[in-house]
């Protein structure tokens, strides 16, 4: 079987038939709902969105609504629970796994569907939504949930996959349609894998849709930091669906290097880091003392560190602020002592090294190894190697982050790859990077053709803009920091005819949600 014959539509179109149903498309990503224990990304600013599409459907006579979230919807990495029962998300055979992963799944419903005291009411509001739609016309709506790296976890606890369906998406499994569990089971290489109506099917690794001329994955697939290479496969090998099949998606589904950055360090540190402040503020309240401004901001600091991206960046970060902690030493000892013991714990997991890519091993071993060495001479050069070593991380990092994809690149692309140009893909869609981009390639003449990454980061921490590094360096100058927030979506049209004509009317734009912020805006 070839690649194309392999490819899934989970929406059956008969493109043939000019008069078919008025469909709407709307495509989001990397909402990464969390249980709120160690950060919280989202907004409760999703009236205007839902508000949005509803009025669109009644503009344009929609009948049917493609609903998709593509990928990192609920993060299973970004809590305080794994560094609290010292299990994390590559012990996947530990006997507390599942129920840790059912834990952190209820923390993410308590917090995001519409519970009170939760941060935002999205999974009440998009279960909401088909009733308010058919009001509206609509007589169909679909919603599809994506694989991305951040929700993987998911699929190795069925009851909070099971929780998922159930409480975010309002679904029972019995209810789950047959042949859409023939499909999923299909892409994961075995038809009858989730054929049980009391299996909760895993989440389609791509969608693909004739009608929409769409095809969408999450984009991990070329990162190599947040897939796993295997024997079979590497990221060098691009786009393999048959491949892919015959593992069951294992560079995807399985743990990778960056759950141990996100759920080993960084969300390990600051969940420690928030016990020691908390403690202290209890020693502080029984000796009748005011806070501190500098232990105020440390605590605003702690708050916000896990929405800083890439996560090198966090550890940078609080290292700084220990520094300006003069009034407090003894605190800011405690606070960078936890961040040396959650970066040596890092080095010391086998699976650390087993993950990461090949050539960034090198660096690590010899980042275990100066810490041996700085340890016993002091704990300054130790803090120093921790610092400088993030830094080159964020740095490589942030560099090799292209502001726009190569055209060799996209020429790769499952949509513009030239056995699927027979189905008439015009747009590849992704997210994952949090970096939204549009690029027009020219892969086939005579045809044009559209990537777009949905690039969602809410409530990012960035550096502010001061000049040439160089200048900065020179200036000896502290960098400065703001909260922004992007949010997008994709909008794709499948209209009738316009009277007196007989082409479908095909149409399709992002709407960019841009904001910024000035809480937690300091120097």
């Amino acid at each position: 079987m070839s690649q194309s014959e392999a490819l899934e539509f989970f929406h059956e179109v008969d493109i043939s038939d000019p008069n078919r149903p008025n469909r709407l498309c709307v495509c989001i990503s990397d909402v990464h709902f969390t249980d709120g224990t160690v950060g919280v990304q989202s907004r409760d600013d999703w009236d205007d969105f839902f508000g949005e599409i509803t009025l669109l459907c009644e503009d344009r006579g929609i009948e049917e609504l493609v609903f998709v979230l593509d990928g990192d919807v609920v993060d299973m990495i970004r809590t305080k629970h794994w560094a609290e029962r010292g299990v994390y998300p590559w012990e996947r055979d530990h006997p507390e796994f599942p129920a840790i992963v059912k834990t952190i799944m209820q923390g993410i419903v308590d917090q995001h569907d519409g519970h009170a005291g939760g941060h935002c009411k999205f999974f009440r509001m998009l279960q909401e939504l088909p009733a308010a739609l058919t009001a509206k016309g609509v007589k169909k709506v679909d919603v599809l949930v994506l694989l991305g790296n951040h929700d993987k976890e998911i699929l190795s606890a069925p009851d909070a996959l099971k929780l998922f369906y159930e409480e975010c998406l309002g679904w029972q499994l019995k209810d789950i349609p047959e042949d859409y569990r023939l499909k999923v089971g299909r892409m994961y290489g075995d038809e009858n894998l989730f054929k049980s109506p009391d299996s909760a099917p895993w989440f389609p690794f791509y969608y693909a849709d004739l009608g929409f001329r769409l095809f969408v994955t999450h984009g991990q697939w070329r990162d190599g930091d947040n897939c796993r290479a295997l024997p079979e496969w590497s990221i060098e090998n691009g786009w393999q669906i048959e491949t892919w099949r015959q593992l069951r998606y294992r560079p995807f589904t399985d743990p990778c290097f960056g759950d141990t950055v996100a759920a080993g360090v960084l969300s390990g540190f600051i969940w420690k880091a928030k016990q020691a402040l908390a403690e202290e503020d209890r020693k502080r309240i029984a000796r009748a003392e005011a806070k501190s401004l500098g232990v105020t901001r440390l605590e605003q600091v702690l708050d916000e560190l896990d929405l800083y991206r890439p996560s090198y960046a966090a550890v940078s970060r609080i290292i700084e602020e220990t520094r300006k902690l003069k009034e407090r030493p003894d605190l800011a000892d405690t606070i960078e002592k936890l961040l040396q013991d959650s970066v040596s714990e890092w080095l010391s997991w086998d699976f650390t090294y087993e993950s990461s890519p090949r050539k960034r091993r090198i660096g690590l071993k010899f980042l275990r190894w100066w810490l041996g060495v700085a340890s016993k001479l002091h704990r300054t050069l130790e803090l120093k190697a921790i610092e400088w070593f993030m830094k080159i991380l964020a740095w490589f990092r942030s560099h090799h982050r292209e502001d726009a994809v190569t055209f060799e690149e996209m020429k790769k692309f499952p949509a513009f790859l030239p056995e699927n140009r027979i189905y008439g893909f015009h747009i590849h869609g992704e997210g994952h990077t949090h970096n939204p981009l549009e690029e027009e390639p020219d892969v086939d003449k005579g045809r044009n053709y559209t990537y777009i990454n949905f690039g969602t980061w809410r409530d990012q921490v960035v550096e502010k803009n001061a000049g040439h590094w160089l200048l900065k360096l020179l200036r000896r100058t502290k960098p400065s920091y703001r909260r922004r927030s992007v949010g997008r979506a994709l909008f794709v049209l499948d209209l009738k005819p316009a009277p007196g004509d007989d082409k479908r009317i095909f149409g399709y734009w992002v709407d960019d949600n841009l904001t910024w912020s000035d809480k937690l805006d300091w120097k």
